[in-house]
């Protein structure tokens, strides 16, 4: 009677463990799939974030070689001015 009353307890005792690794694995694997989501979201965000970075370095090329050129004609320009003010002094 005894004996059996220890292997009941023992019995319950497997099997609320079993419970607990069951309980805990599915915990294990909600906070991996949790974590594998946010770290995806995060990678979408840093090439968002890569991306608009690349625009603006290309936008700020685009807006320099304007300026290298606007530069170029007006130091033509200028050239050209004085050439003629020295031409109409001799």
């Amino acid at each position: 009677m005894e004996r059996y009353k220890i292997q009941q307890l023992e019995n319950r005792y497997r099997s609320d463990l079993e419970g607990i690794r069951a309980d805990f694995s599915k915990n294990i694997e909600a906070a991996e799939e949790k974590h594998s989501l946010k770290r995806k979201s995060l990678e979408e965000e840093k090439a968002m974030v890569v991306a608009d970075k690349n625009t603006g370095v290309e936008d700020a090329k685009k807006k320099l070689g304007q300026l290298n050129k606007l530069d170029m004609e007006n130091k033509e320009l200028q050239y050209s001015k004085n050439l003629d003010n020295q031409r109409q002094l001799f």
